[in-house]
């Protein structure tokens, strides 16, 4: 038996006349697109990245727009994306920090750890039924610390960011 691609030297290629489509997944596009530039915030009705590309809102489609070539347009954008993070950042930090100090309250006042609980649904591949599964563990506070750790160095990164940009606001001004 001749193996495909022997006699031609060129290799298997799917048959396009047959039952073969592509289609764009713009859903993993999109979080390929913020892979690469970074977390968003909202500016305007649009999506504004760290360096100044913004996205459509309303589509994983798009459209998507670089950023400006207009060096004053550039410094507004990454101004605007720097507070926007760090305010959505400060608000995160209040929270998780408040819900940690009550949770640390709370347990203070018993004699045996708080627990915490977890649910998922299993299925039965024999009759296919759905069958709701809860976990109880003690309550564990470590992802809660490390979170608050994350946003303190987000936040701080926030700051260094803004001063940045006033420092090349500056220069800006000198030229």
């Amino acid at each position: 038996m001749i193996k495909a691609g022997a006699v031609t030297g060129k290799p298997d290629v799917p048959s396009i006349t047959g039952k073969y489509s592509l289609r764009i997944d713009w859903r993993a596009y999109f979080e390929r697109f913020c892979k690469e530039h970074g977390p968003p915030v909202l500016y305007k009705g649009n999506y504004l990245f760290q360096d100044g590309y913004r996205y459509a809102t309303d589509s994983h489609v798009g459209p998507e727009w670089k950023p400006p070539e207009d060096k004053d347009l550039l410094l507004t954008f990454k101004r605007a994306y720097w507070k926007r993070r760090k305010v959505i950042i400060s608000r995160e930090l209040f929270l998780t920090r408040d819900k940690y100090e009550r949770l640390v309250d709370a347990q203070a006042a018993r004699s045996v750890p708080l627990q915490q609980s977890r649910s998922y649904y299993t299925q039965d591949e024999m009759t296919g039924k759905q069958t709701r599964v809860i976990d109880t563990y003690d309550l564990d506070l470590e992802g809660m610390v490390g979170r608050i750790q994350w946003l303190e160095t987000d936040l701080t990164i926030c700051d260094e960011e803004l001063e940045n940009l006033r420092s090349e606001e500056e220069r800006v001004e000198d030229e």
